[in-house]
């Protein structure tokens, strides 16, 4: 069976775009001077979450724009909310979050409230963690980025966000342009799979975090069927899901389909594992799991 290649597209929203998440960052005194921060960025330090997770950027978005006031009714203390904006008027916006958990009494409870009310606000996009990983199990930006570098590009990250908002294949055109810059091979088929599962097994044979969801997990369905038929193979067919006390289930769905089928009727209802009945080639309904990327609050 010949599989589609993967879908890898970028996180667009707060401002962003292809371009800005594929090349190196434009050079401004602010940057300069959080470059050390920058660095040790990769986990946010004190937040423990990835930097250039869309919320996490919804939080330093919030954090460089609200007043006063605007950051006590997302849940900070008047007194927290002063020392917020104080800071970023005399030293600048906030370029990363390591700069914004250096503000005096900003820690994981100002960015657990923050993060809250991006998310029911609705600032960033229910999004998938997807790492950079081939078929075979290697990853790609240990493949490539020695070579994007010594080329004078940005590196490839170990993973991007996909959402509805970036399709695939502008991203494979962005980096086959930067890999024929660097002198690298074009071809993608490597990333191909047949089911997330079988995407997340390679991901652990390359020693990379595996999917996982953040934003709305009634949304992580709609996601993955908006992006099928370019992420995965065309033999892949989400049938139905649940999520927490939720179920949908396709209207073209057999009857019988799911008599006897224990992962789906013993699905813990207080979980919030996104469970994902689907179709392959195999013979019969087979299941992938999508976990929250952190608490949802």
């Amino acid at each position: 069976m010949k599989q589609k290649p993967y879908h890898l597209p970028l996180l667009l929203s707060l401002a962003l775009s292809a371009p800005a998440c594929l090349q190196a960052p434009p050079e401004s005194e602010e940057a300069s001077d959080h470059a050390e921060d920058a660095a040790d960025d990769k986990a946010a330090l004190g937040f423990g979450v990835e930097a250039d997770a869309p919320d996490a950027l919804a939080v330093l978005k919030i954090a460089n724009t609200f007043s006063v006031t605007k950051l006590v009714a997302a849940g900070l203390t008047k007194n927290v909310a002063k020392r917020i904006v104080k800071a970023r008027t005399e030293q600048g916006d906030f370029a990363t979050l390591v700069a914004l958990d250096k503000v005096p009494y900003v820690g994981i409870k100002v960015f657990s409230a923050l993060r809250w009310h991006a998310t029911i606000k609705k600032l960033y996009p229910t999004s998938l963690r997807v790492p950079l990983v081939t078929a075979y199990g290697e990853s790609l930006p240990a493949m490539l980025n020695e070579a994007l570098v010594e080329a004078g590009q940005a590196p490839l990250p170990d993973h991007v966000w996909i959402n509805d908002d970036y399709a695939y294949g502008e991203l494979r055109t962005d980096l086959r342009q930067r890999f024929a810059e660097a002198g690298l091979p074009e071809d993608f088929e490597p990333l191909a799979y047949a089911t997330v599962g079988e995407f997340d097994a390679n991901a652990e044979t390359a020693q990379l975090a595996t999917t996982c969801w953040i934003g709305n997990p009634w949304h992580v369905a709609d996601v993955l069927s908006y992006q099928i038929d370019d992420m995965l193979s065309d033999q892949y067919t989400i049938w139905g899901w649940r999520v927490g006390d939720k179920t949908v289930l396709n209207e073209d769905l057999p009857p019988d389909t799911l008599e006897g089928e224990d992962t789906w009727n013993n699905y813990d209802t207080n979980s919030n594992e996104v469970l994902l009945l689907q179709t392959t080639y195999h013979d019969g309904p087979d299941y992938d799991v999508v976990p929250a990327c952190r608490n949802p609050r």
